[in-house]
């Protein structure tokens, strides 16, 4: 987009690491229509017998408790 002169709609995280911004400008932010929501969800093990079922869901438990909350609100670029 950049070397085209376009539009280009993007994420935070995206733009924030993307180097060649040239003369782009964020346009429009804040609205809730562009929130990027991210979720996790383990896999089933009825239906996929390899999956490893204990980890995953201790990943999700630590994801959603204070320490994984603490790391995501804590990382930066």
């Amino acid at each position: 987009a950049t070397a085209m002169g376009a539009y280009a709609l993007t994420d935070r995280a995206t733009w924030i690491a993307f180097a060649n911004k040239g003369s782009q400008r964020i346009a429009v932010e804040g609205d809730p229509a562009l929130f990027n929501q991210y979720g996790v969800i383990a896999v089933n093990p009825a239906r996929c017998p390899n999956v490893k079922a204990e980890p995953a869901q201790a990943f999700i438990d630590w994801l959603l408790g204070e320490a994984g909350q603490n790391a995501i609100g804590a990382y930066r670029r």
